[in-house]
């Protein structure tokens, strides 16, 4: 009964962070290890446990969104799909996660907002310094994406980058991590996140959560507040709780290669190739500057693994400067093709 239970607390997670198309965020790491698996056959892993899931314990509403076959289905049963995505907010406590789902402005949207613990268990093995971090789809499409992976004991510098701060969607000091790397898998330092408020209204939400990896460094508590705004629009207000000294920090989000992006006066434009906008991304703050990095000689800049042993250059935002604690910097994703409920 408990194994059971748990199983269907995983399967709860999947269907909240799979997309319309059975895309769901990459998180930490993934050197693609399987138990069961069927070499030279289309694999999506995710939706094919979830399909296993939901044989075993014998509901539809936890099966992928998409067909999947894979050599576990041999010993678990086939499903059909499950393509009614879920709406509103859900927040995962122990895992550290709150999923929103919605359609808004005629576009499905999932966003994923990170307040968890760093890794697994004492040694956080597999972490990411990405406290406070966001994924987004939309339309079945990743746009906001983690990093990756890469490579483990033989990635050297690339391992540290993959796994630091600046690789993911969240706010950084002078460059550093939220938390210290010590070798390829271990952390010497690691930030604690929590949840603060979290509160829904319908189409609308908002979810404030902080963390104090900087608090030994530089005396400061990021804290980070994720709400939906007008017409199909995204607010994340970002500010230092504590410390008298400015602050030299950069806010980054890391494209999913699939897009392209233009620099406009107002922020960035992200485009499918060669096809409509997917979403724009504004930071009015004055005191912070818009950035546009793609990939590098050296680790740094906007860069993906897409899996194991291979890395892409990516389009990463910045919004960089020198603020005071105190100071919220708001920046703005706007998802909607048409106008949607207003919050």
């Amino acid at each position: 009964s408990c194994f059971r239970g748990r199983l269907a607390s995983a399967g709860d997670y999947f269907v909240w962070v799979a997309d319309r198309d059975g895309d769901q965020p990459r998180i930490g790491d993934d050197d693609e290890g399987r138990v069961l698996y069927h070499d030279g056959a289309p694999d999506s892993y995710v939706n094919s446990i979830m399909s296993c899931i939901s044989a075993l314990l014998g509901r539809n509403d936890l099966a992928p969104p998409i067909g999947v076959l894979s050599f576990r289905n041999i010993l678990f049963g086939r499903v059909e799909p499950y393509n009614k995505v879920k709406n509103g907010l859900r927040t995962f406590e122990e895992g550290g996660y709150t999923a929103y789902r919605a359609v808004r402005g005629e576009r499905e949207n999932m966003l994923l907002f990170d307040h968890g613990p760093l890794g697994y268990l004492s040694i956080a093995a597999h972490g990411h310094a990405d406290a406070l971090s966001v994924w987004l789809h939309v339309d079945g499409q990743p746009v906001l994406v983690d990093s990756g992976t890469y490579l483990y004991h033989s990635g050297g510098e690339w391992r540290d980058y993959m796994r630091s701060t600046v690789a993911h969607n969240t706010l950084a000091i002078n460059g550093e991590s939220t938390s210290r790397i010590s070798g390829p898998f271990n952390w010497s330092k690691k930030a604690n996140s929590k949840l603060l408020h979290s509160k829904t209204d319908g189409d609308c939400f908002v979810v404030t959560a902080e963390h104090d990896g900087y608090s030994q460094t530089h005396g400061t508590v990021h804290r980070r507040t994720i709400e939906s705004g007008r017409f199909g629009e995204y607010l994340i207000t970002d500010v230092l709780v504590g410390g008298d000294t400015p602050f030299d920090v950069e806010i980054g989000f890391l494209l999913n290669p699939a897009l392209t992006v233009k620099q406009t006066a107002e922020g960035f434009d992200i485009f499918r190739k060669g096809n409509s906008r997917v979403i724009k991304i504004i930071n009015s703050s004055e005191e912070l500057a818009a950035n546009l990095q793609f990939g590098s000689d050296k680790p740094a800049g906007g860069w993906y693994s897409d899996k194991f042993n291979s890395k892409k250059p990516a389009y990463r935002l910045v919004f960089s400067g020198v603020i005071r604690a105190g100071t919220k910097s708001v920046t703005r994703i706007l998802t909607a093709v048409t106008e949607a409920t207003a919050c």
